[in-house]
């Protein structure tokens, strides 16, 4: 199984005035409970998917109950993460799910505290980078947010400097991923297969 990753620069993606007419109904229906500067990273979003895949058209999007996207009638399966300035992508034939965060640590005690609490194993590790373990798992999944506490960290292998390989778990399902730093961003990719490779873009 191979998952395609791809990392932007948000403003590397200029969007133009055909960008706003062509947008997705699930985009333009979450519009309305977005603040602007995240409908704007939507659409950049959005428009470089459409990129990768080559579609023109509208992307036909429904979400489940969770609200998680996917592309209907595609054997595509997809998910974004974005911080700061940048975004990523990840798209494969089975599902995936990914998260970034920012290397630089801060003072955000209530992850730290969760870290510290549910995850006192794997403590040496940076809690900004479990925590990326954890999302990506969640998204995965495609289950609400509210569920973190229900993930369950089986192992976390360092392979080398910048790359990790960890083990998560939600009730009886396993989750299989890696880590990686790259451009000051922990960046983590979760799937169900065991054996998966990830292209980086």
């Amino acid at each position: 199984m191979i998952v395609n990753v791809y990392l932007k620069n948000i403003n590397d993606i200029n969007l133009n005035e055909k960008d706003y007419e062509n947008i997705s109904d699930y985009l333009k229906n979450k519009s309305n409970n977005s603040n602007k500067d995240r409908y704007i990273i939507s659409l950049k979003e959005e428009k470089f998917l459409k990129e990768i895949i080559n579609i023109k058209d509208k992307l036909n999007i429904e979400t489940n109950k969770y609200n998680k996207p996917y592309l209907v009638n595609s054997d595509i399966k997809y998910n974004f993460s974005n911080k700061g300035n940048y975004f990523t992508l990840a798209i494969s034939e089975d599902e995936v799910g990914i998260d970034i965060e920012e290397v630089k640590e801060n003072s955000n005690s209530k992850l730290y505290e969760f870290i510290k609490q549910h995850h006192s194993d794997f403590k040496n590790n940076s809690p900004k980078l479990i925590w990326t373990m954890i999302e990506s798992s969640i998204k995965l999944l495609g289950i609400s947010s509210l569920m973190f506490k229900e993930i369950e960290i089986i192992n976390i292998k360092k392979e080398d400097e910048h790359n990790y390989l960890f083990i998560t778990k939600y009730k009886d399902i396993l989750m299989y991923g890696k880590a990686k730093i790259i451009n000051d961003l922990f960046m983590s990719v979760c799937t169900y297969n065991e054996n998966f490779e990830i292209i980086y873009y």
